[in-house]
């Protein structure tokens, strides 16, 4: 038995997300003049190892604690709080909450200075930048490739070519050769422009780093699923081994070239990023079953979007008015609070537009809650809402840092290379890291960008839900209208904790179940199994053979993502 409590908000419930030992154990009290400090969510997925840190000094007040242990769970968010405030160019705000935590103790990898630096250097703050650097120096912090092409940047653009000669010389004494500083530092369109300026300056040639690398390409992996699909035969005269053709054959011959149009080109790139965006694989929709629709089914379908762009709407207003509320007040951050958002999750919420976070919580929650009549915890769903978000904001980076041109330009000439009669006989990564080390100039195509942790999820995906639950309202009759469709309850589990769960109205379920069970491209699976078992005999076989079909595809994509990682 259960006990089962409506709550129309989540804000008494979203620190009670997390493991029957997280609820059983009371945090002792905060010591004196730590009221400031993170709260430590060490307990959010059970035992979390704590990582024992020295006591170092610190910027200009040089002040020294003693060593404190900061938890993963910590580490890990504090890590993303800050990505957050560099990427929205809250670069002072990112500032104080990393000064306040190095002068409790805590160390930080050289990457967080980088990523520090580097935004100095984008808003072109020269003496912040200079004395963070100086800090780094002073601190004894490991300084890295993209540590010296940061400030080789700032002092080419400032065009203060002795700091940029002592810099040079710095990198020449540790192993950063200028040479190679393009292939070993991640830098921008603009920033590598600058670099090449003060290879020009000081006559240095730029020379490709030899590099081991695997046989396929990762970011091209649906072009050769795609090419494999439109042509299966091999090149003539070839003789190889088994091994030698799973990794050089792409099934490209002479007889079957094909010539990508830029248009073709464009349209690949566009899946490309869609899929990068949802980060998971969609389950075919059973809408083949019912190609034709009634009247009565077209009623329901137009009813059933009628609703959720009403949801999407009520959502987005409300997020719009939070942020705004947020901005207002942004220069003080420890004294903001509202019913559903605090300072630990505007950052994250102000990455991406409102219009963004409604579709991604409107589209989920429509998905998987209404699949699950009995509901679903609320720690699978604010890591499915906070993944989703993830990918759409790394895109929006790799977009805003040149990746995504630079990609569609190597794209078509990977194509085109391989589209020649007699294509190079190399690895196609090979061929791919060659082309792009010939194109330095357009940046680098990685992006560091910390996977968001679990607390960051627990954090905005609690509050997310609690606007849902406060704006999402059912318009289906008279008899109903007005009420909450949503709701958020505790069912007792194992050990007899109890865990958080969001449910959906009795009333949709009749609605969608009818309509999402034929017409929605992402069907759950738990509302498929439900419908296997009824009666319909023949939409059973239909719906056994997609699935058949859809997993053998998975597999097979599987085995040659796991191929083209090694």
């Amino acid at each position: 038995m259960f006990r089962l409590v409506r709550c129309p908000c989540l804000r008494f419930s979203q620190l009670r997300l997390l493991s029957a030992k997280a609820r059983r154990t009371r945090p002792s009290a905060a010591e004196p003049g730590q009221g400031d400090r993170e709260p430590r969510e060490g307990a959010a997925e059970g035992t979390v190892p704590s990582v024992s840190v020295p006591s170092t000094s610190v910027d200009s007040g040089g002040s020294r604690s003693a060593p404190q242990t900061l938890s993963l769970h910590d580490s890990l968010y504090i890590s993303s709080l800050l990505d957050a405030y560099l990427g929205l160019g809250m670069v002072s705000e990112a500032e104080l909450v990393f000064n306040r935590h190095r002068r409790e103790g805590h160390t930080f990898p050289v990457s967080v200075y980088n990523k520090i630096l580097q935004s100095w250097v984008k808003k072109g703050s020269q003496l912040r930048a200079v004395m963070l650097f100086e800090s780094m120096v002073r601190d004894g912090v490991d300084c890295n490739a993209q540590t010296h092409a940061i400030m080789l940047v700032l002092h080419t653009r400032r065009k203060n070519w002795d700091a940029a000669k002592k810099i040079v010389a710095r990198m020449e004494s540790e192993g950063y050769p200028l040479k190679h500083i393009l292939q070993m530092a991640q830098l921008s369109k603009t920033e590598a422009a600058e670099v090449l300026k003060a290879m020009d300056h000081f006559r240095v040639s730029a020379e490709k780093l030899p590099r081991q690398v695997g046989p396929y390409p990762r970011v091209v992996r649906s072009l050769y699923d795609d090419w494999s699909r439109e042509s299966d035969t091999e090149r003539p005269g070839e003789v190889t081994s088994g091994e030698e053709k799973s990794e050089e054959r792409l099934g490209v011959g002479v007889a079957s070239v094909k010539v990508f149009s830029p248009d073709e080109l464009k349209d690949r790139l566009r899946r490309q990023l869609q899929m990068e965006q949802q980060g998971y694989l969609s389950a075919p929709s059973i809408a083949a079953v019912h190609k034709t629709d009634s009247p009565e089914e077209e009623a329901l379908k137009e009813s059933t979007h009628r609703l959720m762009r009403q949801w999407r709407r009520d959502l987005t207003a409300a997020l719009k008015r939070d942020n705004e509320d947020f901005k207002t007040v942004v220069k003080c951050l420890p004294a903001l609070g509202s019913k559903f958002f605090g300072p630990k999750q505007y950052p994250f919420l102000l990455l991406l537009p409102a219009e963004v976070w409604a579709d991604i919580v409107v589209e989920e929650v429509v998905v998987h809650i209404l699949g699950q009549q009995q509901g679903l915890p609320l720690t699978f769903l604010c890591r499915l809402i906070c993944d989703s978000a993830w990918h759409k904001y790394v895109v929006l980076q790799k977009k805003q840092r040149g990746v995504v041109e630079k990609t569609s330009q190597l794209y078509q000439q990977f194509m085109s290379h391989l589209a020649t009669p007699s294509p190079p006989h190399l690895p196609h990564r090979q061929l791919w890291q060659d082309m792009d080390d010939a194109l330095a100039s357009a940046g680098s195509l990685s992006v560091d960008i910390p996977k968001w942790p679990f607390t960051v999820a627990s954090y905005v995906g609690a509050g997310l839900l609690s606007r849902l639950i406060d704006t999402a309202k059912l318009s289906l009759s008279d008899d109903c209208n007005g009420e909450a469709a949503f709701f958020h309850s505790y069912e007792a589990g194992e050990n007899g904790w109890q865990a958080g769960h969001v449910k959906g109205h009795q009333k949709l379920f009749k609605l969608f179940k009818k309509y999402y069970i034929k017409h929605e491209v992402h069907t759950s699976i738990s509302m498929i199994n439900r419908y296997i078992h009824s009666k319909n005999t023949l939409a059973k076989k239909h719906i056994e053979e997609d699935f058949r079909k859809y997993s053998n595809k998975t597999k097979k994509h599987e085995k040659s993502m796991i191929k083209g990682n090694m």
